[in-house]
C-alpha cells in the first residue's frame, strides 16, 4: 500500500481522536486511542469499469473479533476513504473460504449511475 494514503488517514484519525499504534505483527492493523477502535487498512488500484480488489488476510482479520473495529479501504485515485464496520461483515468472513494465500478476496466497485458502493467477497478461489 502506498505510504502516502495510508499516512494521510493516519494523520486525520491522530488529530481527532489521538494516540493511532500499530498492532505487532501487522503492518496495516492499528489501534485508536486505548483500544477504543482497530482500523485494518487495505488498498487497491482502481481498474476498468470501476472494480477495485483487496486481499484481506485472515490473521489480520482475527484481530480485529471482539473490538469495535472497521475495515478502511483505499483507492489510488485519491477519493475518501472507505471505512466499514467489521461487525458488518464478521460471520460473512467466518462461513467464507480463505485462498491458499490466507487472503479474503474482496471486490468492491460502484453500480452503474450511483455512488453506492457495492461489494462482494470471494470464495477462496484465486
Amino acid at each position: 500500500m502506498p505510504n502516502l494514503h495510508k499516512a494521510k488517514v493516519l494523520d486525520t484519525l491522530r488529530e481527532r481522536f489521538g494516540e493511532v499504534r500499530k498492532v505487532k505483527g501487522s503492518e496495516s492493523l492499528f489501534t485508536i486511542g486505548h483500544e477504543a477502535a482497530r482500523i485494518y487498512f487495505r488498498y487497491s488500484k482502481v481498474h476498468p469499469r470501476g472494480r477495485t480488489f483487496f486481499g484481506l488476510r485472515e490473521v489480520d482479520l482475527r484481530q480485529l473479533g471482539g473490538h469495535n473495529a472497521f475495515l478502511c479501504f483505499l483507492l489510488d485515485d485519491g477519493s475518501p476513504p472507505l471505512f466499514v464496520p467489521y461487525a458488518d461483515f464478521e460471520e460473512v468472513f467466518h462461513n467464507a473460504e480463505v485462498a491458499e494465500d490466507g487472503q479474503y478476496k474482496v471486490q468492491l466497485y460502484y453500480a452503474a449511475f450511483s455512488n453506492t458502493p457495492m461489494s462482494s467477497i470471494g470464495t477462496g478461489v484465486s
